[in-house]
């Protein structure tokens, strides 16, 4: 099963700072997120993917975490993994600005980079499954957020 809440329709925000606090888990203990969480942001659906922008600011993936850009003008997918792999409860977070955005895990920056989008983006928070990331779903494992903020 897979599950999935937006704000398509009740919130959309241009530049700012998205913060929450997302308990990743690891229903086996071998300190790897398992299946594949994400918290990000998306453009309008009237405009296609990548010319509205997505900014990814955690995925796990293959047991560990990635936060990365997608968008066109200049054409750009990408984005840094963690060092390490993130399961349990972490802070994640990104600083949108006309310039670019940064990323930050725990209020440390980790990475940034030029974004040439330009639309309002809504929040997604989503507990995808996917066999091939490379780690199981343990039966019981879940998502859990603590908190979103999110500010101008």
């Amino acid at each position: 099963m897979s599950g999935l809440v937006n704000t398509r329709k009740t919130f959309n925000q241009r530049y700012g700072s998205f913060e929450a606090r997302v308990c990743l888990p690891d229903g086996n203990g071998d300190g790897k997120v398992d299946g594949f969480p994400a918290w990000w942001t998306n453009g309008p659906s009237s405009v296609p993917w990548p010319d509205h922008g997505e900014i990814d600011i955690l995925e796990g993936i293959g047991g560990g975490t990635k936060a990365s850009l997608h968008y066109v003008d200049p054409v750009y997918h990408g984005g840094t993994y963690s060092p390490t792999p993130l399961a349990g409860c972490h802070n994640f977070g990104s600083q949108w600005t006309s310039s670019g955005v940064t990323f930050y895990y725990d209020g440390k920056p980790m990475w940034s980079h030029a974004f040439a989008g330009t639309l309002s983006q809504f929040l997604i928070f989503n507990y995808a499954v996917r066999q091939h990331t490379g780690e199981a779903i343990t039966p019981g494992t879940a998502v859990r957020v603590d908190w979103v903020r999110v500010w101008a």
